[in-house]
């Protein structure tokens, strides 16, 4: 088991493809491919930073939001009624960091 996607190499007596697995080890999608394996080969990789990239990204919008919030508060606290709470410029961070987590499928193995 790792900590980050990754690609690997297979085939099926017929057909040659890239496996993307996810840190668990399992096949999440397939980059299938006959004569052209640099072009599977150069999806299957932008796949996986893809992947990659949706952890951190989703990882570091929450954290500095914590810490923008926390110095919010810090400042005034009395200042956040739930009108300001959604109007103001951090809500659309909060918005497409639940968005995201929402999108996050569970390994069901």
């Amino acid at each position: 088991m790792t900590d980050q996607y990754f690609y690997c190499l297979d085939n099926d007596g017929c057909d040659q493809f890239f496996d993307i697995q996810n840190p668990n080890g399992r096949t999440i999608a397939s980059v299938q491919f006959w004569d052209d394996r640099e072009q599977a080969e150069a999806d299957a990789k932008f796949i996986v930073h893809r992947l990659a990239m949706h952890d951190k990204l989703l990882a570091a919008c929450t954290r500095h939001l914590r810490q923008m919030e926390l110095m919010l508060e810090m400042d005034d606290p009395q200042a956040f009624t739930q009108i300001e709470w959604e109007a103001e410029p951090l809500a659309s961070l909060r918005q497409v960091i639940a968005e995201a987590e929402e999108q996050v499928i569970q390994p069901t193995d």
